[in-house]
């Protein structure tokens, strides 16, 4: 090989650096003649959403002297009410490095004739059209029409660490609101003939490690602004006496118009007293919050060979499997949802009886788990569906959340499924006949939260319930949306409208003061109630507290 002269280096190096710095130069300056929108800023969670009427703030990059500038968002051409210059940190191709970017900013009023549904935003500069950014528009919610304000009713007491930070307490404390500690509000019930909340507090042994500490689940009543706790927290599962009492999961309670709390339960206990095999059982007790005793009402008082679950009717011999959400009638009778697609009634004494949905089993000669003695076991499976109609041809799909309204009627939600988004579907509890009210088929869109039940589409609805004037209020995460917000229900005129709840892109759940209900910002809804006064109560799980939202 040939050895290179030195000097070469000397003579072409500056010539590769002159070279390369006209490239990067030529590279420069052709992006900085480039130009299209870079951000659309507007008051929504989501980036690229907005509503008609609303403000947006469009952050564009010019380019070149513009001589004629026109905006449009789809094909409909939109005025900017103010401009003024700014940057905007956009990645450098050359280094990876963020580099600020002159850019213009444009604010403009979202007009009304836009069309609904996602759109195009982009201007044309001297007659070339440049490259647009996407924008869906939605249609403005409809209010409440009265003043909605929300503030804290009851909160946690943080306890401080020795490295000074803080975190909920190790065991939530009886006493007075404003002293007594909370660590989580779920599953909040409201008792009108004692004015007392329910809720299911739980917690972890050791704050400080919590994936290597057992969960405690306490049943806490609030009465007189005193909390104390009337079951839960102790070692045994099979006791009567509610401190005793070990709850493993809790799904849902109601109070019951003869004064006991009635709560769901999915547990594991011993398929035989004293056994090692556990299995699940599903049972539905009753507690006296008065007393603490817990007796069982409906479900699991008999084996179903080696399980303690099923769909099984009747009084002693009823089997449940999973029930998320339950209500009362006026006349004492318990309705409630079994493993998302039955509708099933318990009457005061506790005999079962399923009304509506559809299911199948068969049974089948099998052994004792761990005696080996023969018995006979059922399986059952329910056939989920979406099928209105009356008694037999019904079939529920996803059924999670029920209420009976004012009017007589139960109304059960549905979450997602095959063929229907979220739905509400209406159950006439006397003719058995079964409707979809409020709901769309997979794949249509309308953009709308609030309006009429036919035009709106719901979310991810994570509490449903009678509110003090015989309606429905619900709470949900809108589609596209990161916040829940609180909707109520009109039976009368057939529409939706909002309550409460922001989804601002910077607003806080963690707030005390009394805030107006557009303008709350609402996280992990569990439950919301009404006492008789009409005030509503919200339980937030992951801000520590309940919160009270008075309507005027």
């Amino acid at each position: 090989m040939k050895k290179i002269n030195q000097s070469f280096y000397y003579l072409i190096l500056p010539l590769l650096v002159i070279s390369s710095c006209k490239k990067f130069n030529d590279k420069l300056a052709e992006k900085e003649k480039e130009s299209g929108i870079l951000f659309i800023q507007q008051k929504g969670a989501t980036i690229n959403q907005a509503k008609t009427d609303e403000e947006i703030t469009v952050l564009a990059k010019i380019g070149e002297e513009p001589k004629v500038l026109h905006f449009y968002m789809g094909d409909v051409e939109i005025t900017p009410l103010s401009s003024k210059e700014s940057e905007y940190p956009v990645e450098d191709v050359f280094t990876d490095q963020l580099v600020n970017v002159p850019v213009v900013e444009y604010r403009f009023i979202i007009p009304k004739n836009v069309k609904i549904g996602p759109n195009n935003v982009y201007f044309t500069i001297n007659g070339k059209v440049r490259p647009p950014i996407s924008l869906e528009v939605r249609k403005p919610d409809i209010l409440f029409p009265g003043k909605v304000t929300i503030s804290t009713f009851a909160k946690s007491i943080l306890t401080t660490l020795p490295d000074g930070s803080t975190t909920v307490p190790r065991r939530p404390i009886d006493g007075p609101l404003g002293q007594a500690g909370i660590a989580s509000v779920d599953h909040l019930a409201y008792d009108q003939n004692t004015r007392s909340f329910y809720f299911v507090d739980w917690y972890y042994e050791d704050t400080l490690n919590p994936n290597q500490s057992p969960a405690y689940y306490l049943i806490r009543k609030l009465q007189d602004n005193q909390v104390t706790t009337i079951a839960g927290g102790g070692k045994n599962i099979e006791t009567t006496n509610g401190l005793d009492k070990k709850f493993t999961r809790i799904l849902c309670m109601a109070p019951g118009i003869d004064g006991q709390l009635y709560i769901s339960l999915i547990e594991s206990v011993p398929l035989n007293p004293g056994g090692s095999m556990e299995v699940d059982r599903c049972q539905i007790v009753k507690l006296d919050p008065q007393t603490g005793k817990l007796t069982p009402f409906a479900g699991a008082k008999i084996r179903n060979g080696n399980m303690l679950t099923g769909y099984r009717d009747g009084k002693d011999s009823a089997l449940l499997t999973n029930v998320p959400t339950m209500t009362f009638d006026k006349n004492g009778n318990l309705y409630f949802i079994d493993d998302l697609a039955l509708l099933r009634k318990a009457a005061p004494d506790g005999t079962v009886t399923t009304l509506l949905g559809q299911y199948d089993s068969f049974s089948y000669e099998t052994a004792d788990g761990e005696t080996g003695e023969p018995l006979m076991e059922t399986i059952y499976w329910n056939i989920p569906g979406h099928t209105d109609g009356f008694e037999k041809e019904v079939m529920f799909q996803n059924a999670s959340k029920m209420a009976i309204a004012g009017n007589g009627k139960l109304y059960i939600m549905e979450q997602f499924t095959g063929d229907w988004q979220t739905n509400i579907r209406e159950v006439n509890l006397d003719t058995r006949e079964v409707s979809t009210i409020i709901g769309l088929p997979t794949g249509v869109r309308t953009y709308m939260n609030t309006g009429t039940f036919r035009d709106v589409e719901l979310g991810d609805i994570l509490s449903f319930d009678l509110d003090y004037d015989g309606n429905l209020i619900f709470t949900a995460i809108p589609i596209y949306k990161i916040k829940p917000e609180i909707y109520k229900m009109d039976l009368q005129s057939e529409t939706i409208a909002l309550l409460a709840g922001n989804n601002g892109l910077y607003c806080n759940p963690d707030q005390d003061r009394p805030i107006a209900g557009p303008e709350a910002c609402l996280s992990n809804v569990t439950r919301i109630v009404f006492d008789q006064f009409g005030t509503l109560y919200v339980g937030n799980m992951s801000v520590l507290r309940i919160r009270k939202i008075t309507i005027e």
